[in-house]
């Protein structure tokens, strides 16, 4: 076990050799032996092997929660395997489970708008309640709130990281990391753990956030934010690409804009992507496409429905203006919209929600 730890870290740190190749070769013939026997024509990112041993042996020594996944492992990522250069290494802090839940990424901008912020919960609220783990950066802004979002309705979230483990960027998300691993996620990367970020790092780190989905969402991006690269590799590893389109007034949303017409398919609603993947619920706007009648029963809803559906119209309504009325906190507007959403009973437009029209 430690021999094949030590050769293990020998190929993905020190070695030099070119990954697509020893994946290649991996799969035709998985024998670390034979990996570390080709050819070396560039520099490993870590001076000491021996060093970097003690170092991940002690790390996987202190918790129960600290995995070194490797090819070897059947709980390796079998979406991970149809890249052309998956990690040969991959650092996981938290629980292992959770990378081979079916996920979404949600990726946007660090300097988000709170537009932006209040699209990054809603939506990821929506998707983890419907099943779906929701992977993301840990960066500041959407990255962040979609994490902090998930945790607080108790779903499932995978934060990957542009350094090591032990060197969590940016600092001010220490906590969520710690709160991610402890509370059913994980925290992974597939650099050593001693590594500090640099900007070269997060192209890598963001083909794994997109390897690991079924498909991508983009809330709020910038012409050149990173979440636009996330998003053009998920397209070119044939994951699904989702967009919510912004205001033409914001440069926030100028990336969004452009995916858009590159050819992602633009969501309105998070019941977009889930009839996209044949998620929604029975109970849900299935049972009202079968019977209308039914779903405007008011009298079978819950008083908190009927005082929010009360309140609707057919012009579009913020959430913060219908919270304002009600005097309800975020989270309770959150759910309940929500539910009025998948009974089918109102829409989300780019301004707010409205009943539908019968």
């Amino acid at each position: 076990m430690m021999t094949s730890l030590r050769s293990w870290l020998e190929l993905a740190h020190t070695s030099g050799i070119n990954p697509r190749v020893a994946w290649e070769r991996w799969s035709h013939l998985p024998d670390i032996t034979a990996l570390l026997a080709l050819p070396r024509r560039q520099k490993g990112v870590v001076h000491s092997l021996e060093a970097e041993y003690r170092l991940v042996s002690e790390w996987l020594a202190r918790d129960t929660r600290h995995h070194v996944l490797t090819w070897a492992d059947d709980a390796y990522p079998a979406l991970w395997r149809t890249l052309a250069d998956p990690p040969p290494v991959v650092y996981v802090w938290g629980h292992l489970t959770t990378l081979a839940m079916q996920s979404i990424a949600v990726v946007g901008s660090r300097r988000a708008t709170g537009e932006g912020l209040g699209l990054a919960r809603e939506w990821s609220v929506a998707l983890a309640r419907a099943g779906l783990c929701v992977v993301s950066g840990l960066a500041l802004g959407i990255d962040g709130e979609a994490h902090r979002a998930t945790l607080d309705v108790s779903g499932a979230t995978i934060a990957f990281l542009g350094g090591g483990l032990m060197r969590v960027h940016p600092r001010a998300h220490l906590a969520l990391a710690q709160r991610i691993a402890a509370h059913g996620g994980a925290v992974a990367s597939e650099f050593p753990l001693a590594l500090s970020p640099s900007p070269g790092h997060f192209p890598r780190r963001n083909r794994l956030i997109s390897g690991l989905s079924r498909g991508g969402l983009v809330v709020e991006a910038a012409e050149r934010s990173g979440s636009l690269v996330t998003a053009h590799l998920a397209a070119e590893q044939g994951r699904d690409v989702f967009v919510i389109p912004g205001s033409v007034r914001s440069g926030q949303s100028s990336g969004c804009h452009r995916l858009i017409r590159e050819g992602a398919t633009l969501v309105s609603s998070p019941l977009d992507i889930l009839s996209e993947w044949d998620m929604l619920p029975v109970s849900g706007v299935e049972s009202v496409k079968k019977n209308t009648e039914d779903a405007l029963d008011t009298h079978n809803w819950l008083m908190e429905e009927q005082i929010l559906y009360s309140l609707m119209g057919p012009e579009a309504q913020s959430m913060a203006v219908l919270g304002g009325r009600l005097g309800w906190p975020e989270q309770k507007m959150i759910k309940f919209l929500l539910t009025l959403e998948l009974k089918g009973v109102i829409n989300r437009t780019f301004t707010g929600y409205q009943k539908v029209e019968r």
